[in-house]
């Protein structure tokens, strides 16, 4: 997420706290999965995902979870190429969540693509 905290996101996301306030999400969030876990590599995108970073985020991955803000299209569907152009990456999974419900999608390399599935243009309202 490029966004950064606010007070309002206090109640509801993790990473978000008072001492967080103005400080971009991605890499509050980064900074705490290190915290947990030193043993693991933690690479932060503070810009968020785009058309510019998308194939160097899914390099090496075997699966992403794709949790992008439901309407931001231009940044699901750059991840959404990225994925069906690596050969390692074997599934996509897309979980979006309205109020108290959630969604599960499983995307594959002979699933139809996020931008015929939704069928949503970018800058649509």
């Amino acid at each position: 997420d490029p966004d950064y905290f606010e007070l309002s996101n206090i109640n509801r996301q993790f990473g978000a706290s008072l001492d967080n306030l103005g400080r971009n999400k991605a890499e509050v969030v980064g900074e705490s999965i290190f915290n947990i876990s030193r043993d693991v590599n933690v690479d932060v995108y503070p810009e968020g995902i785009n058309n510019n970073t998308a194939d160097d985020f899914v390099e090496g991955c075997d699966y992403v979870l794709d949790k992008i803000e439901l309407f931001e299209l231009e940044a699901r569907y750059a991840l959404h190429r990225a994925f069906q152009k690596n050969e390692r990456c074997k599934f996509m999974l897309t979980v979006p969540v309205f109020g108290h419900r959630a969604f599960f999608f499983k995307w594959t390399k002979d699933s139809m693509s996020a931008e015929d599935y939704f069928d949503i243009k970018p800058g649509s309202e």
